[in-house]
């Protein structure tokens, strides 16, 4: 049962690419705990929902809203990860597929 219980953490991400300006407006909807707040100058519908989180931010992991200014931006796409704590869906991995298959 550990690993199924252990499967309820592993949130799939959706990664999203993203221009300056509209990262710059999505780094305002971020509340301290970077969870996204949608406001009137970004739509919401291009996360899944409003409890999205951020996750990672280029090739690193974000943990605070802190964490966001330390990343100096090179190219012309920003990537970001995102999860959604509210999502049904999580990722299985070998231990927990084959604790489901006994």
């Amino acid at each position: 049962m550990i690993p199924l219980y252990s499967a309820l953490h592993h949130i799939p991400v959706t990664i999203i690419g993203m221009d300056h300006m509209t990262f710059q407006l999505f780094i305002s909807a971020l509340s301290p705990g970077i969870d996204f707040e949608p406001g009137p100058h970004l739509q919401a519908s291009i996360f899944a929902s409003t409890r999205d989180k951020l996750v990672r931010l280029a090739n690193s992991h974000v943990s605070t809203l802190d964490d966001v200014p330390k990343f100096h931006l090179k190219s012309r796409r920003v990537w970001v990860r995102i999860t959604d704590p509210s999502s049904p869906h999580r990722t299985l991995d070998a231990e927990a597929l084959a604790a489901l298959s006994v």
